[in-house]
């Protein structure tokens, strides 16, 4: 059963939050900042940075972080969950920063040496109102310590947990099981009102995004998803968004 904290009020729509998960031996910290979701997630074997949101925020990100008693020096690795701004923008502060190394898919390396986001399509009005804005969202280049192009066990780098290619909403998205939780990305999100789980406001093969999120639930036996935006839900929730016509 998850435990839920809150630093901040988590009012709906809230451009800035900090929040607590306690989920088995996870303890799941998420700082949204711009309306993105970064998750600093505490394991025994070290503390993983799930996404480090726009970079003009990665200093306040750091701040929140020591704030909610997380040394940013002491992270093991920043995990990209995909290329664009609002995610991996903060990742090379980082890395420059703390020396702290980071993971991304190999099919993002093109976007992440860019420093700019792909091609977005809008699929709802809030979308739309908000395309220009975020497609000229841009942030310093950068090349990952570590680029996946398949599935791989985090073990190999001395932690838990198994990441996996989705390829849907960017060329190199990944997915993080770390058995009790689900860290999906932009793969889908959180509803703005409530806790349900939702289609992206950007997504250019929604049909496609939807097989994956099945794949990723037939696979996983998480109680619960992490996602880029709002949430968390879960896998009740996303089991529905699934089957909904």
């Amino acid at each position: 059963m998850p435990v839920f904290l809150l630093f901040a009020p988590w009012l709906t729509g809230c451009a800035h939050s900090t929040s607590v998960v306690t989920l088995g031996s996870l303890e799941v910290t998420t700082v949204r900042r711009s309306y993105n979701n970064a998750h600093a997630v505490r394991l025994p074997e070290g503390v993983l940075l799930v996404d480090a949101g726009l970079e003009r925020d990665a200093p306040a990100l750091a701040e929140d972080l020591e704030a909610a008693g997380i040394d940013p020096a002491t992270l093991s690795l920043v995990v990209v969950t995909h290329g664009h701004a609002d995610h991996a923008g903060g990742a090379r502060w980082f890395h420059d920063t703390y020396g702290v190394p980071i993971l991304a898919g190999e099919g993002d390396r093109e976007l992440l040496a860019q420093g700019h986001n792909d091609r977005l399509c809008p699929t709802d009005a809030t979308a739309r109102r908000r395309l220009d804005e975020a497609q000229a969202e841009t942030f310093t280049p950068f090349t990952p310590d570590h680029l996946v192009a398949a599935p791989l066990d985090l073990a190999t780098l001395g932690l838990r947990g198994r990441v996996t290619p989705v390829t849907s909403h960017t060329g190199g998205s990944l997915v993080l099981d770390l058995g009790d939780a689900v860290f999906a990305g932009d793969l889908l999100r959180g509803s703005v009102a409530g806790r349900a789980a939702t289609g992206h406001f950007f997504q250019c093969d929604p049909g496609r995004a939807v097989d994956e999120v099945r794949g990723v639930l037939a696979a996983s036996t998480a109680s619960t998803w992490f996602v880029g935006h709002f949430g968390p839900v879960s896998q009740a929730s996303v089991q529905r968004f699934v089957e909904e016509p």
